[in-house]
């Protein structure tokens, strides 16, 4: 089951980044685009999902102004403690499920 949810972490982030390199998007396009495709896969709350984007290596930097070849980086985390993984899912409820996508802006 923690492999299905990495993997739909992963789908999620290469989602938020195909958005991301599109001319003219925001971060909160990305943030809300990312958030609601992991709530409808994983069953979760679009607010337990974190999101952050990144321009040229900075974190939580607003993606709108980036400029064609400019490298964006989409990463989700969810706490391993809302991923509904069952009986363990107590036995780790400090770890975090996360995954990144990094791509440029066409």
């Amino acid at each position: 089951n923690a492999f299905r949810i990495e993997h739909s972490l992963s789908n999620a982030c290469r989602r938020g980044a195909r958005v991301a390199v599109t001319r003219g998007t925001t971060s909160a396009q990305v943030e809300q685009k990312v958030q609601s495709h992991c709530a409808k896969l994983l069953g979760v709350a679009e607010t337990d999902v974190t999101v952050v984007t990144s321009l040229n290596g900075l974190d939580n930097t607003e993606i709108g102004p980036a400029v064609q070849g400019d490298e964006i980086m989409v990463s989700v985390s969810l706490p391993y403690s809302k991923a509904s993984v069952g009986f363990f899912s107590s036995w780790f409820s400090e770890a975090t499920l996360s995954s990144a996508c990094i791509m440029e802006r066409e």
